[in-house]
């Protein structure tokens, strides 16, 4: 299976979670087909959290997206980026 294919049967999967976790906005960033998939198979989300949203709220959404794609989750936020990375990727991570 590749990594489209994996992303779109788990959509339903990962939208539940980002619901459960109080998820407010979610992109998968990265390459052109919208999803950053490094070297070791780990998928790269920005993320926006509830602002009332714990540190282990995000240790436990990470863990839970692990166990559904069965791959290691790395979790941004814009407050996590440089201000200058954090413009581009915020741009690039809105739909026109």
């Amino acid at each position: 299976m590749n990594i489209n294919e994996l992303l779109e049967e788990s959509r339903g999967g990962i939208l539940a979670l980002a619901k459960k976790h109080g998820i407010i906005g979610m992109t998968i960033t990265g390459s052109d087909d919208g999803c950053e998939v490094f070297d070791n198979g780990a998928f790269e989300f920005l993320v926006e959290f509830a602002p009332d949203a714990s540190r282990s709220t995000r240790e436990e959404f990470q863990r839970e997206l692990l166990g559904l794609l069965g791959r290691y989750v790395e979790l941004a936020s814009a407050e996590d980026l440089d201000g200058h990375l954090r413009r581009i990727i915020i741009k690039e991570s809105i739909p026109e």
